[in-house]
């Protein structure tokens, strides 16, 4: 039995050889997911309610239903066969980045050679090797010096002091407050008196009656 294609329909190949798969992908009515299987140009399956016996006649049946769905494949692919009237320019040769002038290279050879001179310069170390004896001088020596130099300064006349004035006892100073201005002031308010005057009797009518309170 001849084996026969899904989509179109013909003999002698499958799905994945077929020419007309590649011609509707051109239109921008099929494309191929990552697995390689046929779907509609949104990216779904064809329904299965389109009819059509081959895949081809379905998906022709969907875009007939659905117009205007076309993949922009088909944009790509015209611009990939004009890609051969592109002008193909050369590749730029590659640049390192990191590289330094000559400038700078020089101004880097001038300071190392100036370490290196001035290096050269200082005084080399040479290390002291002593032996047990000459440390035992050197104690020695140092020792002496040290007694010399006390018995220098023990023979030394001492210094006269000179005496300080003595000071005078610093008087205690007593503190006083202040005296408010109105102190001295007299009171402006009147004293209420604290005693009553005694009545003043009334005067006699005649000379012979006698008076009231007598």
């Amino acid at each position: 039995m001849a084996r026969l294609c899904n989509f179109c329909g013909e003999p002698n190949h499958y799905i994945r050889e077929c020419l007309v798969v590649d011609e509707y992908i051109a239109q921008g009515k099929v494309r191929r997911d990552p697995q390689g299987r046929v779907v509609l140009s949104t990216g779904a399956f064809v329904p299965r309610g389109v009819p059509g016996r081959w895949l081809r006649d379905r998906v022709n049946e969907w875009h007939r239903q659905n117009p205007n769905q076309l993949n922009a494949a088909q944009l790509v692919y015209g611009v990939y066969q004009n890609r051969a009237h592109v002008q193909n320019y050369p590749p730029r040769a590659p640049t390192n980045t990191y590289a330094i002038s000559a400038e700078e290279r020089l101004a880097t050879m001038e300071r190392e050679m100036y370490n290196i001179r001035r290096a050269q310069a200082q005084a080399p170390f040479q290390p002291v090797i002593r032996t047990r004896q000459q440390r035992i001088n050197e104690e020695a020596q140092r020792t002496s010096s040290e007694e010399a130099s006390a018995s220098t300064s023990a023979n030394r006349a001492p210094t006269p002091q000179v005496a300080q004035p003595a000071r005078a006892p610093h008087a205690e100073q007593v503190y006083e407050p202040p005296v408010h201005p109105y102190a001295n002031a007299r009171d402006a308010t009147v004293p209420t008196p604290t005693t009553v005057p005694a009545p003043v009797p009334a005067a006699c009518n005649g000379a012979g009656s006698r008076c009231a309170g007598t």
